[in-house]
């Protein structure tokens, strides 16, 4: 009977360890675009946008659930390897974007992404509550995707700004 209490005790503090969530930040990246260009990127372009991530995004597919939620299957690179993710979606332009994943290995992960007007600028930090057993895998994942974004939104702020000249 003992011996049953000790593994039962020790399956607990697995499961314990394997949804412990852990906090993080990300802050200090900079786009070389104004906020507004890179809101426009983020919720309007969306092919120039789904192309910056090719390479790591796939079968993506969303659901407006209201003026600014909505709800979003695709797979992701993470880890490595190709990884199905639901999640949701709030946006408050030109200010705030908050994610939250629903199944699979980052089933609770919860991130805001605060962007701050820096001029011909945009600043974005990103706070994070993650599961511990993925947290470094969601670390990496925000390094490649602003590598990812930076070169499409200064293309894209690039266009803009043409496009305005020739009206």
């Amino acid at each position: 009977m003992c011996a049953l209490k000790k593994a039962r005790d020790a399956g607990s503090r697995r499961d314990r360890k394997e949804t412990e969530m852990v906090y993080f930040e990300d802050r200090g990246s900079v786009f070389d675009a104004p906020i507004g260009a890179v809101w426009d990127y983020i919720t309007k372009a969306n092919d120039l946008h789904s192309n910056a991530h090719r390479d790591s995004l796939r079968k993506f597919k969303w659901r407006s659930l209201s003026e600014i939620t909505g709800e979003g299957t695709c797979e992701v690179v993470r880890g490595g390897r190709w990884t199905k993710v639901r999640f949701r979606a709030t946006n408050i332009p030109p200010f705030v974007r908050i994610n939250e994943e629903f199944a699979g290995r980052y089933a609770g992960l919860k991130m805001v992404c605060l962007y701050t007007s820096k001029g011909d600028k945009t600043a974005v930090d990103v706070f994070v509550l993650s599961p511990r057993r993925v947290a470094e895998e969601i670390r990496r994942t925000l390094e490649q995707t602003f590598e990812e974004d930076a070169p499409a939104v200064r293309a894209f702020f690039r266009s803009q700004r043409r496009k305005a000249a020739l009206q």
